[in-house]
């Protein structure tokens, strides 16, 4: 035996009369065989692996795929699953490790089927004890698509608006709404309701249009099952609130002469009186209800009748059933002259640049009514007639233009009727 080999036997066998290495040996032998044990003597454990995903067969060659059948109201189905298998294999799984699948095979036509479930592992070495349930239900159909056309309703079960107020709505802002889902359910909606829901009632217009909520409905009320509305955005409703009042009726002149400027001719409207609706804010400043405007130049000697339909009114909504209001009025003892204005009396203004204007009329002869005193002492120089050709075109031919006419040195007097006139436009040389 060489001295090389003499000393490291030597050395050999003092290390294990040193304790720090004796104790260091020990630790890692102990570990060792633990392992050793653990592995290949380690015990069978069960273990439950809970909210372990169902998948629905639904491959190309599955029995729903080839008859065109998908499935619905399935969303997020779990079970949990118990496995065994040796205890370092069962501690390193997941729910993500276990397939549970439903099967498929059974589903022959539309319905609902209780679809068996089985759970495989990804680890061969650990084996499915039982799953928390062994079959789905699971409702099978054809997709379909179908457009639908909403139908408003407000929801208030204290009323829209307070005694006292009415309201009008606008169109939805969505007329039509698609739904998706199965195609036996779809065939039974009978409608499709835009509901807006009123807790108290308004007495003020909302700042903001009024958002309803969809709903399908079967003809008896129901909604149908597994079907989904196709995003759209807000379907939207404006609700316009109105406050009702009782006013006399009332109308307005135009072109009055100064004299009746603050105290017009007496007049009577029929009805006398009438129930209206307007903004809040608008109604409750009024102490009469205008029906509508008469022109002085459509009151004649012996004074008028007129017309106005409640539908014309905006910006109000006529209560009662009253489709035209008269309005009567009396002239009293007023007389009437007719005043000649030549032709070349008669100013044409705003003639289009490079043409020259020409009256067809040799004359134009004008209707004035007024007091009896003011009519006897009236000339025919405090009547004049102008024409304003702005809104004629600049191209040669003849046009009919209303004339205006205007009365001086008199405070009771006005012109009774329109007048138009014939222009001629030339063409400068």
């Amino acid at each position: 035996m060489s001295r090389k080999t003499a000393d490291r036997k030597l050395s050999l066998h003092n290390l294990f009369y040193n304790n720090k290495f004796v104790l260091f040996f020990s630790l890692l032998a102990a570990i060792a065989i633990w392992a050793v044990v653990t592995v290949t003597q380690a015990p069978v454990v069960e273990q439950v692996i809970s909210n372990v995903a169902v998948t629905i067969d639904m491959g190309d060659n599955s029995q729903p795929a080839r008859l065109g059948l998908q499935p619905f109201g399935v969303t997020d189905m779990r079970v949990n699953v118990r496995v065994s298998g040796k205890r370092y294999e069962i501690r390193a799984l997941s729910a993500d490790d276990i397939l549970v699948t439903a099967d498929t095979s059974g589903v022959g036509a539309a319905g609902t089927h209780t679809l068996q479930l089985r759970a495989e592992c990804e680890n061969e070495d650990v084996d499915i004890v039982s799953i928390s349930q062994q079959s789905v239900d699971v409702y099978f159909d054809a997709y379909k698509e179908q457009t639908y056309t909403l139908v408003p309703e407000i929801d208030a079960p204290n009323g829209v608006v307070p005694e006292g107020y009415t309201y009008t709505q606008s169109d939805l802002s969505t007329q039509s709404i698609v739904i998706s889902g199965p195609a036996t359910e779809l065939n039974t909606i009978d409608r499709v309701v835009a509901t807006v829901k009123i807790d108290t009632p308004l007495t003020a217009t909302p700042s903001a249009p009024l958002v309803a909520s969809v709903t399908p409905e079967t003809a008896s009320g129901e909604m149908p099952r597994y079907v989904t509305i196709k995003d759209s955005g807000d379907v939207t409703l404006n609700i316009q609130v109105l406050k009702v009042r009782t006013l006399p009726t009332a109308v307005t002149f135009a072109g009055a002469p100064s004299a009746y400027a603050a105290a017009p001719l007496p007049y009577e409207v029929s009805p006398a009186s009438v129930t209206v609706a307007g903004a809040p804010d608008t109604i409750d400043s009024l102490t009469s209800f205008i029906v509508g405007t008469v022109d002085f130049s459509r009151i004649g000697e012996g004074g008028g009748t007129y017309y106005f339909k409640a539908a014309d009114i905006s910006g109000f909504k006529v209560m009662d059933d009253v489709d035209t209001f008269r309005v009567d009025v009396s002239t009293g003892d007023m007389g009437s002259t007719t005043v000649t204005i030549p032709a070349g009396s008669i100013r044409v203004q705003n003639v289009p640049q490079g043409f020259s204007a020409s009256l067809e009329q040799l004359e134009l002869q004008v209707t004035v009514v007024g007091t009896r005193g003011q009519i006897g002492s009236l000339s025919s120089s405090q009547v004049s007639a102008s024409l304003d050709l702005s809104g004629v075109p600049a191209a040669e031919g003849v046009y009919e233009v209303q004339a205006t006419i205007a009365l001086s040195g008199t405070t009771a007097c006005w012109a009774y009727n329109t007048y138009r006139l014939n222009v001629r436009l030339t063409a400068s040389e």
